[in-house]
Order: structure tokens, then C-alpha cells, then sequence
């Protein structure tokens, strides 16, 4: 990209395989963004009671506090009790109506209205939740208080809790080893049209616009506004990609935020990664998402660099798994498993996400049990040929019967 008479000319170049992990654009924007926008560390309180507390309300809350003192003085005059009562009583009822006013609007114009209803119920429970927490964790009797170790001890916990899974599993599925199937080769192969500059702003002009950015520090808000200069070259890219066959490395360097789902905060099992993609590479996965939907049709099947409070581990690389949070991540999941049902004979097998469910039929106990023995073994082995590992705290086996 030259700077030619105040505008900015791309000079196309044509990307060959060898070139595609060293173009000079990924380097150049994010030098010219750090240059254009200098990193400032800020706080932003961020309390959702303010979308229907309303000036009245505050005058009101004001007036009611001198009230209730006014009330507890001994000299209270007869006639001025009933009055205090009223206007409490009619506080509360404005104060129950503009909540109930606020909460609804906040609800209906949500865009997610699943994340709306939580932030409603966490705020009416009282559970506010600190953007700058410190983690402390656990390690062996010992408690990590200093975030550079507790981001060490994240990062390696994150890259090599697969692999530990899969060495622990080999010795498990050992007696296994008998069973085998016939692999079935899918004749088709997958070729990817390129990629349109109508369809690249598109993606963009679809991005959502939010403020957070993955490691590069570039944020959408940014990039949205400045498309008319990035559309050639992120369309060359892209193009190069598919061409290729291959992911530019650059975009594969991803910012990984520990979340915590439950439990104690100081296991770290139960925390889990959150990759925070480049924008670039959320462009170039989402054009990748929308050409595979003519190649491929997904369907559920029956009826890494760790983050924390602006502190930065150093880069690892992960050997499996798809990232959590990556546009790409879910659809190469369910492709990866997507022969699964194909082996088990004896049950009907329902597939979301990651979730299995099994529904096995018979006509008495010693027959669910031969069933469940069978589809456990092909289950057992088929986890164990693709390297993946069946997560025995969250399963479970129950048993139904029609009522006599």
C-alpha cells in the first residue's frame, strides 16, 4: 500500500504458496495502527441499574432518605406519618414500574437476548462480576498470586491438557484394540471459487463492531471504517488462501482469555480458553464459512497466548483442537466427527456441539446392558483412533421404563 498525492494506491501482487505466510500488508497495517492509535489503559465502570434509574427517581431517593429520617425523630408530628407512608408506598410502586419499563426495553432491543436475561437476573441477585480480578491459583499446596506465573502456569495447562488426555487414554483403550471398521474414502474433492470484493465488505459491514481485538490490538470499529482502503488487498489474501490451501501463519496467532465457568477460582480446571481471533482472521474464516457451504452441508446428526489483566504469557503452539470462539472451529468439529453415528448399530446416537446423547432400546435389562457394552466398545475405539477423549465427570447413564 503506497501513499501516492494523499491517497492510498494497492499495488497488486500475485501470492504465490511460498509467499503466503510472508506478506507484507499483515505487518504493515498493525505498524500504521500502533503509529495512528497510541495504547492507553482505561476503566469504565459499568453498572446496568443506570438504564432506568431516571432523574425523578434520584430526587425522589433523595427526598425519601429525609423522609425516613425525619420519621425516626421523636417530635414527629400526628399528621405527618400517614403522609411519609404514602410516599413510600408510591415510591415503591414508581420504583417497581421503571425497573420492570427498563428491564423489558433492555430485553427487546438486545440483539442476544439469552446474554440480556443472565445480565438482568445477575443484577437483580446481586452478582457483579470484575473485569480486573485478580486470579489466584492453587498449585500444589501453594497459592500463585503473581499474574506473570499464573499466566504460565494457564498457558501450559491450556496446550498440554490434550495430550496428557490422550497418553492417559492409550493405557484405557488398550483392551479395545481389536475392533476395527473399513474406512469409507469420499470420492468428491472440494475446490473454493474465489472470493469477490462485494462479498469481503460484506463480511465486514457485518462485523459487529466491538471494541475488544485479539493480539494485533486492532479492533473492528477501525476496520469497518477504513474498508475502502483494505478491500483489494484482504481480497488478494484471502484468494491466495484458497488458491493455496494454506492459513497464513500470521493469522493463526491467536490471544487466549481464561474464562471461569464454576466452582473453585483457584483450580485451574475450572477455568476454560477463550481465543480472542484477529479481525483479520475473522474475515478470512468467515469467507472460508461461506464458501464450504456450497462444498459442504452440516447437519447435527438424529431428530495459543494467554491474556489476563493486560498481562501477556509467552506464545506456545497448540498440536490439536480448534480454537473456542473461532468461526471455523465448530463447523471443522462437526466434520471431524460427522462419521461417528455411522458405527454405532445399536443405538440411536444425537449429536449438538459436543454433546452425545445415546438412546438404546430392549426388551428387558440383560438386553440394554449387551447393547450398552457393544456401543461403549465401538465408542471407546472410535474415540481412541481419532485421539479424542471422552469426558467421563459429565457423563452419565440413566434408565427409563413405561409405567406398568
Amino acid at each position: 500500500m503506497n501513499d501516492i498525492g494523499g491517497s492510498c494506491v494497492y499495488v497488486k501482487k500475485e501470492i504465490r504458496m511460498k509467499e503466503l505466510n510472508d506478506l507484507e500488508y499483515l505487518d504493515n497495517f498493525p505498524y500504521y495502527y500502533d503509529i495512528a492509535f497510541l495504547l492507553m489503559l482505561t476503566s469504565k465502570a459499568k453498572n446496568i441499574k443506570t438504564r432506568w434509574i431516571t432523574q425523578g427517581i434520584k430526587n425522589s431517593s433523595r427526598r425519601m432518605r429525609l423522609l425516613q429520617k425525619h420519621r425516626k425523630e421523636i417530635n414527629l408530628e400526628q399528621e405527618e406519618l400517614p403522609y411519609i407512608n404514602t410516599y413510600r408506598h408510591i415510591y415503591r410502586n414508581v420504583i417497581k414500574e421503571a425497573k420492570t419499563k427498563g428491564n423489558g426495553n433492555y430485553l427487546t432491543n438486545g440483539k442476544n437476548k439469552t446474554k440480556a436475561s443472565w445480565q438482568i437476573i445477575n443484577n437483580e441477585m446481586g452478582r457483579f462480576s470484575s473485569r480486573h480480578e485478580n486470579i489466584e491459583l492453587m498449585w500444589n499446596s501453594c497459592k500463585i498470586t503473581n499474574p506473570k506465573i499464573t499466566l504460565k502456569k494457564f498457558n501450559s495447562y491450556f496446550i498440554e491438557i490434550a495430550e496428557k488426555l490422550t497418553d492417559h487414554t492409550d493405557t484405557v483403550y488398550r483392551r479395545y484394540q481389536g475392533y476395527s471398521w473399513k474406512l469409507n474414502r469420499c470420492p468428491n474433492t472440494m475446490f473454493l471459487n474465489p472470493v469477490s470484493e462485494d462479498k469481503i465488505k460484506y463480511i465486514i459491514n457485518n462485523l459487529k463492531g466491538r471494541g475488544t481485538s485479539g493480539i494485533d490490538r486492532i479492533v473492528e470499529k477501525v476496520v469497518k471504517r477504513s474498508t475502502e482502503y483494505i478491500i483489494k488487498p484482504l481480497t488478494n489474501i484471502c484468494n491466495a488462501s484458497f488458491k493455496a490451501g494454506v492459513f497464513p501463519d500470521r493469522l493463526k496467532i491467536v490471544a487466549v482469555k481464561p474464562i471461569h465457568e464454576k466452582g473453585s477460582k483457584e483450580d485451574i480446571k475450572t477455568y476454560r480458553p477463550i481465543s480472542l481471533l484477529p479481525v483479520f482472521s475473522k474475515i478470512t474464516e468467515r469467507a472460508m464459512y461461506i464458501r464450504s457451504q456450497h462444498c459442504v452441508e452440516v447437519k447435527y446428526k438424529g431428530n495459543k497466548d494467554i491474556i489476563l489483566d493486560n498481562v501477556k504469557s509467552d506464545l506456545k503452539e497448540i498440536h490439536s483442537g480448534v480454537p473456542q470462539g473461532s468461526i471455523l472451529g465448530p463447523v471443522l468439529f462437526l466434520l471431524y466427527i460427522n462419521d461417528l453415528t455411522r458405527h454405532i448399530l445399536d443405538a440411536d446416537v444425537l449429536l449438538f456441539a459436543d454433546d452425545i446423547n445415546i438412546l438404546i432400546q430392549a426388551e428387558d435389562e440383560n438386553g440394554i446392558q449387551l447393547k450398552l457394552n457393544r456401543t461403549m466398545n465401538t465408542l471407546y475405539n472410535w474415540f481412541n483412533t481419532n485421539g479424542l477423549v471422552i469426558n467421563t465427570e459429565k457423563s452419565v447413564a440413566m434408565a427409563e421404563q413405561e409405567p406398568n
